[in-house]
């Protein structure tokens, strides 16, 4: 993509960061997903090509919950200015290159909770950074308008060896003069031009189909002392998180997990999500399923097991601020198996990218 622009002008480099910075969404990171600091249930799956930071507010007070996240082989191996690299690069390792890793940290009720986690994407049916056509065709024109003015500049000049009227000299060299100035007015406005095409491309596929594979650990702290911090671990869980477009302004999502938390309980959740909006915003409306087995010991250090069931709707959305900050927020209602209304739990969300 970038070779196809170095043609627009030799002496001004394409600005690759506008190109790289082509998400369809900028998600939570997986570290706040595990320990349920997303607003929305089902993750929004996407990539992201860039250090991250999420700043979550999971309660009615204000906490320093926060996340960081980033692309360890996307960093080393492929962000340069340049994306040919990448684009030339197998698809395996343009896969391994979407590998997210995050920490991050809450404050809940009982418990300071820490987790890190990995997430990659499996499947993505559109790669903007390869993706070329759109750039390409966009691009033609100003391309064609160049092409032009050269074309004339050689012409112009050529004619000065015949010419010798002086009054017709000075007036070639200064219509060469306009030519070449215009070329350059043509080049300072290639980055505003990138930058429309971008946003006409996520317009266009916000809702592209996506699917993320996610895993992480979750540990409980807490600061005995100044010089002293006490650690235990809390669980794991390995979540499958997917979606597909439908039209230009719904996109359906799902997510299926398994996540121990605790020594005595695990946890199956199913989860559905429809989001109707654009690339700048999206409301959601989801519901999930959640069934937690705990094992308990008796007198006789016989285990008995318990079941419960439980639902979960919320209702929320995404606001995009700026190209690299997104404001999430969400209001969940807990049901017990019965569906009687047993919590009501806001959630929001600030999600930034450094660049």
């Amino acid at each position: 993509m970038l070779l196809l622009l170095n043609g627009v002008s030799n002496a001004q480099q394409t600005p690759g960061e506008e190109i790289k910075a082509t998400e369809f969404s900028i998600p939570v990171s997986p570290a706040f997903s595990l320990l349920g600091a997303d607003p929305a249930l089902v993750s929004m799956p996407g990539v992201i090509r860039d250090f991250k930071v999420d700043w979550s507010f999971r309660s009615y007070r204000l906490s320093p919950n926060i996340s960081i996240e980033a692309q360890p082989i996307w960093s080393i191996a492929y962000d340069r200015p340049d994306l040919s690299r990448y684009q030339k690069a197998g698809a395996l390792m343009r896969q391994l290159s979407t590998l997210s890793v995050s920490l991050g940290t809450i404050q809940l009720d009982t418990a300071r909770v820490m987790a890190f986690a990995f997430k990659i994407n499996l499947f993505r049916s559109r790669d903007p950074l390869r993706d070329s056509s759109y750039m390409r065709e966009g691009m033609s024109e100003v391309l064609a308008q160049e092409n032009a003015l050269k074309q004339q500049i050689v012409d112009l000049k050529l004619s000065l060896d015949t010419i010798t009227s002086t009054y017709q000299r000075i007036m070639t060299e200064n219509q060469i003069l306009n030519s070449e100035s215009q070329i350059i007015q043509l080049r300072s406005g290639t980055r505003n031009r990138i930058k429309e095409l971008r946003e006409l491309y996520l317009k266009s596929y916000w809702n592209t189909s996506c699917v993320d594979l996610a895993f992480g650990q979750s540990y409980s702290y807490i600061n005995e002392s100044l010089d002293s911090l006490k650690m235990a671990k809390r669980g794991y869980g390995v979540w499958l998180t997917g979606g597909i477009g439908a039209g230009q302004r719904v996109f359906l999502s799902a997510l299926v997990r398994f996540q121990k938390i605790s020594e005595n309980e695990m946890s199956q959740q199913w989860a559905f999500n429809v989001r109707y909006g654009s690339n700048r915003f999206r409301f959601f409306t989801e519901a999930m399923y959640e069934n937690t087995e705990t094992t308990i010991s008796n007198e006789s250090f016989e285990k008995q097991k318990s079941i419960n069931e439980g639902f979960v709707f919320a209702y929320g959305g995404d606001l995009k601020l700026s190209n690299s900050i997104v404001l999430g927020f969400s209001l969940r209602t807990v049901y017990n198996n019965n569906l009687k209304f047993v919590n009501l739990i806001p959630v929001a969300n600030i999600a930034c990218l450094m660049r």
